[in-house]
């Protein structure tokens, strides 16, 4: 498999530091790290072509899904009126 390497970013050790009032230095919170890409084991006897295929068709579906849940349309006054005490509303009312 292919080795890459990036940032990590600890940000609940960020968040924890914040908490107790300690100045937030990007060595105590940030670490490069190795994450080495190997193919599902379900697919690893695959051809990559249809590998890859498989793979993008799966990031596809993420993203749409992503993109739906983010985009929410307003619905408007009544919708704001009806929630209940600073209850907030039920997802499926949004």
């Amino acid at each position: 498999g292919r080795v890459i390497k990036g940032l990590w970013y600890d940000r609940m050790k960020a968040r924890e530091l914040k908490k107790q009032g300690k100045k937030l230095r990007r060595k105590d919170w940030v670490r490069e790290t190795e994450l080495k890409l190997v193919p599902l084991p379900c697919w690893c006897d695959l051809p990559t072509a249809e590998h890859q295929a498989k793979v993008r068709e799966m990031v596809q579906a993420i993203e749409a899904e992503a993109r739906a849940e983010r985009w929410r349309p307003w619905r408007g006054y009544a919708v704001i009126r009806a929630w209940h005490g600073g209850a907030a509303p039920k997802p499926e009312s949004l």
